[in-house]
């Protein structure tokens, strides 16, 4: 088994994974990063040392890469030699990024929004892992049911479908959130009002499809109501092209036009 790990990066993914790794008896025996006193932070919170990139220790027996996707092949090239698994962490950059400079490689890709703030689950996040070669896929794989309930082998195409498919949903999503927070503040209505819908939401999706569930002025074709709403939007024009855009959308899913 994977039982010692050296991370390189030090932003929200290593942060956590770090935690949870130390919380399931796996050494994480550095973490490596440029911003050394993120680095430090995270190895004090997990007893282990901050060191450089290019002085990673080459007993352990994976190496992950947490980095931004544009910092990837930059991290890759100072990697040193050794008889490790290296693997980064991303749903939208392929496994070939690695091909031809180590023998063993792959991805961990755990399928979550994560935040230094914010504790979570690592039972319930899925984890996605690909490798060049079905002994280190297997690896992976088992390092993945150390740490969380939900581990799935899966090619580049499908997860890098998989991570628009979740940039939508999450971040899209989020954006639509802090505009009608932002609406309703500019008008000194109380923004926490809407969270009860927001996690009615969320929690009708458990069991059943989004397309069945969506409700709404758009979804009815109520045409006098949509009309209305974007009327009151006129102070807002970013806002405004947000709903009607959408409501047009939404009502050509249901109504063909």
């Amino acid at each position: 088994m994977l039982n010692k790990i050296a991370i390189v990066g030090s932003g929200n993914i290593a942060f956590h994974l770090s935690d949870i790794f130390t919380k399931r008896s796996i050494t994480v025996s550095c973490i490596a990063s440029r911003n050394k006193i993120n680095a430090n932070e995270i190895a004090s919170h997990i007893n282990a040392k901050a060191c450089d990139i290019e002085a990673l220790d080459k007993s352990v027996d994976l190496v992950i890469i947490a980095v931004s996707d544009d910092a990837i092949e930059e991290v890759i090239n100072k990697i040193p030699k050794g008889d490790f698994i290296v693997a980064h962490t991303t749903g939208s950059v392929s496994m070939k990024v690695f091909k031809n400079k180590f023998d063993k490689y792959g991805v961990f890709y755990p399928l979550q929004s994560f935040l230094k703030s914010r504790k979570v689950d690592f039972s319930n996040i899925p984890i996605l892992v690909e490798a060049n070669t079905e002994k280190t896929n297997q690896k992976l794989a088992e390092l993945g049911m150390r740490i969380s309930d939900k581990v799935e082998i899966m090619d580049s195409e499908k997860r890098k479908m998989l991570h628009l498919s979740a940039v939508i949903i999450n971040n899209f999503v989020n954006f639509l959130a802090s505009k009608s927070y932002g609406f309703l503040e500019e008008n000194n209505i109380d923004s926490s009002l809407l969270q009860p819908l927001m996690l009615e939401t969320v929690n009708r999706l458990n069991n059943n499809s989004p397309h069945e569930m969506q409700t709404g002025p758009a979804k009815r074709n109520d045409e006098k109501t949509i009309k209305k709403h974007i009327d009151q939007l006129k102070s807002n024009p970013k806002l405004q092209s947000l709903y009607k855009q959408l409501s047009k959308q939404i009502t050509e899913e249901y109504y063909g036009r």
